[in-house]
């Protein structure tokens, strides 16, 4: 995003007294926020720029979220064993956990390859829509031809 987008985004920001705004997705997290009435220094200026550099690390890691609201399990309420317990490798469209909904189970499946590095909410917890139910790792591929 050119620091232009950036500017403007602070301008709105300001006007609608919002002092921050947190955009976070797959690909990395952005995190802006109002100083308040004091401009900010320079070295302020690159402690932020390092900053949003340092969460966009975060690009490695990729949250299964909930597709719809219902009560999180992750395993099989037939089974002992869970459906991606943590240091699992897991394929895309795999699924992880499911989402129970009266008598309905709902598949959770994964969009990408992944390494699972932690379960974000409880077995048994009431999850909402689009809440962040299991954390993967990238996976790197052992093989060069993917298979």
């Amino acid at each position: 995003m050119p620091f232009d987008h950036i500017e403007q985004l602070s301008a709105w920001l300001a006007e609608a007294g919002i002092e921050r705004l947190e955009l976070s997705g797959p690909g990395g997290r952005l995190c802006l926020g109002r100083a308040g009435q004091d401009e900010m220094e320079p070295d302020d200026a690159d402690a932020a720029i390092a900053t949003v550099e340092a969460e966009i690390g975060w690009q490695n890691y990729f949250a299964v979220r909930a597709p719809c609201a219902g009560i999180l399990l992750h395993r099989h309420p037939l089974r002992d064993t869970p459906l991606a317990p943590c240091g699992a490798r897991i394929r895309a469209g795999q699924t992880v956990a499911l989402l129970q909904i009266g008598a309905l189970l709902v598949p959770i499946d994964a969009s990408c390859d992944g390494i699972v590095t932690s379960l974000l909410a409880d077995h048994g917890a009431l999850v909402g829509f689009g809440a962040e139910i299991i954390q993967l790792s990238a996976a790197e591929s052992e093989n060069p031809n993917g298979h």
